[in-house]
């Protein structure tokens, strides 16, 4: 039998079932990635490289972009919620990828850090990136290397005049906006309430006639924010539960749930949590286990839940599960966060929403790869979306568009990432959304 010839990288394809095409090439040193174009006759902006770099907080990132572009490192370390970035020494790539200088692709490192690629390459039917060893290049539609790689769109590259965007920080075109994303608890609404004014319902209403695509990503679950927001069932996109499901005119086009036997386990853990309060959620309403009257009230009248009582829900709840949310009175989200991640590790993505809630939901759902997923469906950039948010949940959310804008009382990690903190005024959010008209 022959012996397997192919890269790592072209291994962890073929399992993902991602249809992708081999280019062998002559070449036993390191060549970049320019000539490596020019030798080959392939265009440059199709042509992609992966850079590595270290963030302040000695996380590593990945980044992919044209060959004949430069990273730029501001750009980038705000695509990925660092304060700044580091490209990592020759000698270290392979330490940290378990690729040689020249071979480096985002498929198939050590770890799956996180990764970006810049917004052009959804601009081509395919393109090119090292296929895992100098010699060897993998030619795959964009998005299913956004797939393979876990990763995200951004504008991560210097612009051709090589300007650092100062000037221009706080300006953009407004009449270019096409796709406009908010957060509901602490952003349009009031934490845990399903009231909003008659100004915040009018701007959206006169924003979806305008053509601009409006949708609502909130942790809540999906029959909550259509309580809150009813008459916008069939002219907005809704996404529930942090990003694991997504709904236009009331049918589900997207949903992640978490596995079965994950979901047990997070019950079991949560039940071992002292003096907190939980609830599963599924396509159809929300369990709980929970007989706190006060608690019960909250969800059903404050926000608006179809909330079920179940004593056990892990036998006697069979339907699929999207999310998982711990609340807790007295302790930080963040704190709470922190300790459930020692125990799943990267087995669930695990987010603070609000100040005591705590979310449990797949290791591949956020509201940002949510919004990533519906730019590309409808051919929308960063630059031309706008986002808003105030916790640690809309992270993924603000860092999706070009625009993300942090409310003024909204977490400090959010605020390092957002492109403009707004005002402390109740209107902020509803007059930076009426720019866009």
């Amino acid at each position: 039998m022959a012996k397997d010839n192919k890269t790592n990288a072209m291994r962890i394809l073929d399992k993902m079932k991602i249809k992708y095409e081999r280019n062998s090439y002559e070449c036993d040193e390191f060549i970049d990635g320019i000539h490596i174009a020019d030798k080959l006759g392939q265009d440059y902006d199709i042509s992609f490289k992966t850079i590595v770099t270290e963030g302040k907080s000695e996380g590593f990132y990945v980044f992919v972009l044209p060959v004949d572009k430069e990273i730029d490192l501001k750009k980038a370390a705000r695509s990925v919620g660092e304060k700044n970035l580091a490209l990592i020494h020759v000698k270290d790539v392979n330490k940290v990828t378990g690729y040689i200088r020249g071979g480096c692709t985002p498929v198939g490192m050590k770890k799956q850090y996180p990764t970006v690629i810049h917004e052009s390459a959804r601009d081509h039917d395919t393109i090119i990136v090292s296929g895992g060893k100098i010699g060897e290049q993998i030619m795959l539609a964009p998005d299913d290397l956004l797939k393979a790689c876990n990763g995200r769109y951004a504008d991560i590259v210097m612009n051709s005049d090589n300007d650092d965007d100062e000037e221009n920080a706080q300006t953009y075109d407004k009449k270019n906006i096409r796709l406009i994303v908010t957060d509901v608890d602490g952003t349009l609404v009031p934490e845990g309430t399903r009231h909003p004014s008659e100004e915040t319902m009018q701007t959206i209403e006169e924003l979806i006639d305008s053509g601009i695509v409006f949708a609502f990503a909130s942790g809540r679950a999906y029959e909550s924010i259509r309580r809150t927001f009813p008459q916008f069932i069939d002219k907005a996109i809704y996404i529930p539960n942090n990003g694991a499901c997504v709904k236009k005119n009331g049918e589900t086009i997207k949903m992640n749930r978490l596995d079965d036997e994950l979901v047990k386990e997070i019950i079991t853990y949560i039940r071992n949590v002292p003096t907190r309060d939980f609830m599963v959620t599924t396509d159809e309403c929300s369990y709980t286990e929970s007989t706190n009257k006060e608690f019960i009230d909250w969800l059903v009248d404050g926000y608006g839940y179809n909330l079920k009582y179940c004593q056990d829900i892990i036998n006697d709840m069979h339907e699929p599960v999207m999310k998982i949310a711990m609340f807790l009175n007295d302790v930080d989200a963040l704190t709470a966060s922190n300790e459930a991640r020692k125990h799943f590790g990267d087995r669930v993505a695990i987010m603070g929403a609000g100040d005591h809630w705590v979310d449990f939901i797949g290791s591949d759902v956020d509201k940002g790869n949510a919004v990533n997923e519906l730019q590309g469906k409808l051919g929308i950039s960063p630059d031309e979306t706008m986002t808003f948010g105030d916790n640690l949940n809309d992270i993924g959310l603000i860092l999706s568009a070009s625009y993300g804008y942090a409310v003024a009382g909204a977490r400090d990690e959010l605020k390092e990432v957002a492109y403009e903190v707004l005002p402390d005024r109740p209107d902020a959010v509803i007059r930076k959304m009426r720019e866009a008209l």
